[in-house]
């Protein structure tokens, strides 16, 4: 037997210097050359490397030792210069299948010891096809047993494997803070790390409207908004936390809030634009106490001879 080598089955990674071809070494047990495969791994994360395999022949070509006893494994080198910003890593590709049968008294038992040692291997293949994983060279200069997966969820809400951390953050080239920042396990000691506010953290972790809106302590941001066509009809070109507009009369509107405010002494700004000289320009455009709640907010445009007229294009927004 020569399987004394109890490594994992991968040498390198092999830095490329952009002038020579690479000489590297596998010492492993090696039946054919077409065992030993070779892939990028690009030490500075490129993805147009990491990850890619080479071709035996094209880019690379194998030399098995003699002695596979003495000494497993084979030289590899490459038929080309390899970039000084990239590098090389060698592991094997022998396919899962037997093709050994043994004749004789015992010949049952240890075939049959051979072919399920190939089923477990099968299994196990199987099983790794459905795990995530990153190239055989790791990720920038993160080796492959540094790096931590975890289950999030994409847009439609099915679970994807994606990379929750780095096991080893220390060998990462990134400020003290992005270490903090990486190393979080959650979204609560995501935020912690990031050095928000209190009202800041409580507001990203809130899930509807109303919470988010519950969180705000007063004048930290916009807590309605609303820019509609006041002509006639009203129609809402885009708002936050308004649910409708109604037009009272002619230059006379009522905003509804979706979630209502606190209570009525919140402060309004307004502006109002004709595009026509028909009614005059206009002059006011103003909060109408009288007709405010805390659920809703009238308002008034009126032309510079204080006549209420509709607008084509109204703003406001609402602060508490």
């Amino acid at each position: 037997m020569a399987l004394l080598n109890t490594n994992e089955r991968r040498s390198g990674p092999f830095l490329g210097n952009g002038s020579t071809t690479l000489v590297m070494s596998f010492p492993f047990l090696v039946y054919t050359t077409a065992d030993v495969l070779v892939s990028w791994s690009d030490s500075a994360g490129n993805a147009t490397y990491s990850g890619v395999d080479l071709v035996l022949g094209t880019d690379y070509t194998v030399v098995i030792n003699p002695d596979q006893v003495a000494a497993p494994g084979c030289t590899v080198t490459t038929t080309a210069v390899v970039p000084a910003t990239t590098s090389l890593v060698i592991t094997s590709n022998l396919s899962n299948t037997v093709n050994v049968q043994v004749a004789g008294a015992a010949a049952q038992a240890i075939n049959s010891g051979f072919d399920r040692l190939c089923i477990l291997i099968q299994q196990l293949a199987e099983w790794l096809s459905r795990t995530p994983s990153v190239p055989v060279g790791g990720i920038g200069n993160q080796a492959p047993g540094s790096l931590v997966f975890g289950v999030g969820l994409d847009g439609n809400g099915n679970p994807v494997p994606v990379l929750s951390k780095l096991a080893n953050i220390a060998q990462s080239a990134v400020s003290a803070f992005m270490a903090n920042v990486i190393a979080a396990a959650n979204l609560p000691g995501l935020l912690a790390a990031m050095g928000l506010s209190s009202v800041i953290k409580n507001f990203l972790q809130t899930t509807t409207a109303t919470s988010a809106l519950a969180v705000l302590s007063p004048g930290v941001l916009c807590q309605a908004f609303v820019r509609f066509n006041g002509v006639t009809t009203t129609t809402i070109l885009a708002s936050f936390n308004v649910s409708s507009v109604t037009r009272n009369a002619a230059g006379d509107y009522t905003i509804n809030f979706t979630t209502p405010f606190a209570d009525a002494n919140y402060a309004a700004c307004i502006t109002a634009k004709q595009n026509n000289d028909n009614n005059g320009n206009i002059s006011v455009a103003n909060q109408y106490y009288g007709g405010s709640s805390a659920s809703a907010c009238e308002i008034i445009v009126c032309n510079n001879i204080q006549t209420k007229v509709d607008a084509n294009t109204i703003s406001a927004t609402f602060y508490r």
